[in-house]
């Protein structure tokens, strides 16, 4: 098990070696179009940071610099900057503006600065983080500490998750306090605090919390604790039409490597999603669990909210699907609750899933796969997917992303 651990670690770090380049400013000067994908730039550079290697650490400065180029008047980060020669053009996001980018690049910058104990790289970028954070809390439109997300507002941008959601939530939170401790702000150190009350309150509703003056959504509170008594994990999200109480893998994780709730909590979260991940072929968590079927509320919808063709089968792409990077933030939470022996086999049944085959190559590295087959989904040779191992790997050697705190 040691040498294949080691063989997925080598395969990941050359794919990133062979893709660093593309999600930098050196894309620009190609002769082709380029395009630089914030979030795989940004998450691929957090992997790339643990990894210790200069020339994809290089990169990622690349990447920062580059999204903070074209950023927008208001604070908008860029989905993807395509390059044509010396211009570049900014996308902010299709058929809805993308809330992620903006926390995903506070978090990177932040991680940079930190790990690589840069702070001239800080006075350089303070004045887009400051914007980021200014549009970010515009996003509570009713100024009560949470954001509001567009449907296809962030990752899951075929999904039909919108309102208050938890994952982006989270992003927010880690980015308000990463930035609190960088710059010793008792301003954001104070409002991370609250939105982290606010989030527990919401997300995890139990008997006590309906009547509190920070409950969002009383009746809706109310609605869900009756028709399940009891929740076992944060919720993915809600709006004024309720609750959606499906498993958001990323937005649970997420919660438990930053410590939200009681440590009672955190160990349920972990303890189901491993629950689930060995219950299926891959030994993998899927993602937005249970799946959207046929004919089930909100079937249309996912069929209708599409860039292309149609992804969402049952157990696939964002409905139901498993994601390497997402088990990645799976293992890193395991390990953030002491279960390093969790965290393990999931990185080894995330070796074996990117080492299968994929349009006539091993080591494809897919970006998704179904939850049920193992197939994999969608394009390989995803940068994504390989720093998902990097990522795991070098959490279980001791070596993390900084949370702020």
């Amino acid at each position: 098990m040691l040498l294949s651990l080691q063989e997925s670690y080598e395969q990941s770090l050359a794919l990133l070696h062979q893709t660093g380049e593309r999600l930098s400013a050196k894309a620009a000067t190609e002769s082709t179009p380029q395009v630089i994908a914030a979030r795989e730039g940004i998450l691929t550079g957090l992997a790339a940071l643990l990894s210790g290697e200069k020339a994809l650490i290089g990169s990622f400065r690349k990447t920062l610099r580059s999204l903070a180029t074209q950023q927008a008047e208001m604070g908008q980060i860029p989905a993807t900057i395509t390059y044509d020669g010396p211009r570049a053009a900014p996308d902010y996001g299709s058929r809805s503006g993308q809330v992620d980018t903006v926390p995903w690049f506070i978090i990177g910058v932040c991680n940079f600065v930190h790990l690589q104990n840069d702070l001239r790289f800080l006075d350089e970028m303070l004045p887009h983080i400051h914007k980021g954070l200014n549009l970010m809390e515009s996003w509570e439109f009713n100024n009560r500490g949470l954001m509001y997300v567009p449907q296809a507002g962030d990752w899951a941008d075929e999904y039909v998750l919108h309102g208050y959601v938890l994952y982006d939530q989270l992003l927010r939170l880690w980015a308000l306090r990463c930035v609190a401790a960088l710059t010793e702000d008792q301003k954001l150190r104070l409002k991370a605090e609250y939105l982290e009350e606010i989030i527990t309150v919401n997300y995890w509703p139990d008997a006590e919390h309906p009547g509190s003056r920070l409950v969002y959504h009383e009746a809706a509170c109310q609605r869900l604790l009756d028709k399940k008594g009891q929740v076992h994990y944060w919720q993915a999200g809600f709006r004024p039409g309720g609750y959606d109480d499906r498993l958001d893998a990323w937005g649970n994780a997420l919660a438990v490597l930053l410590q939200v709730g009681s440590h009672h909590k955190q160990h349920q979260v972990i303890n189901y999603l491993d629950q689930i991940g060995s219950s299926l072929p891959l030994q993998l968590v899927p993602q937005f669990y249970p799946p959207i079927q046929k004919f089930e509320r909100g079937w249309d919808e996912l069929q209708e909210n599409r860039k292309g063709d149609f992804r969402n089968h049952p157990h696939e792409h964002h409905n139901g699907g498993t994601w390497p990077l997402i088990n990645a933030f799976a293992g890193m939470a395991y390990i953030a609750g002491g279960e390093q022996g969790k965290a393990s086999r999931l990185l080894a049944s995330l070796g074996e899933a990117c080492r299968g085959e994929h349009k006539g190559e091993e080591w494809a590295f897919a970006q998704s796969y179904n939850s049920q087959t193992g197939k994999p989904c969608g394009p390989g040779r995803q940068a994504m997917s390989a720093a998902a191992i990097v990522l795991l790997q070098k959490h279980l050697e001791g070596k993390s992303l900084w949370l702020g705190e």
